[in-house]
């Protein structure tokens, strides 16, 4: 989508699928655990509610390639940001 620093692509997932131990795994991959960052803080991302969450477009395939890897059911929506 460009390079302009408004656009975003909205995230959101769930988990019902997987069971308990991938869903901690899951978890922590993405947000993070103790000394580790998880994908969301190098992407510069940000988690608005559990399951939905925000990054910037150029940002888009690195966070594809993930919930895929994971085998996470997700939805995206491409938005603009008016500031």
């Amino acid at each position: 989508m460009g390079s302009n620093k408004g656009e975003k692509v909205l995230y959101t997932y769930g988990l019902t699928h997987l069971d308990n131990s991938k869903k901690v795994r899951f978890v922590y991959a993405l947000k993070g655990r103790s000394k580790s960052d998880g994908l969301i803080l190098k992407v510069k991302g940000e988690f608005l509610v559990n399951g939905c969450f925000i990054v910037s477009a150029s940002y888009e395939k690195e966070v594809d390639l993930f919930l895929r890897y994971w085998k996470v059911q997700f939805t995206k929506k491409h938005i603009k940001l008016i500031h």
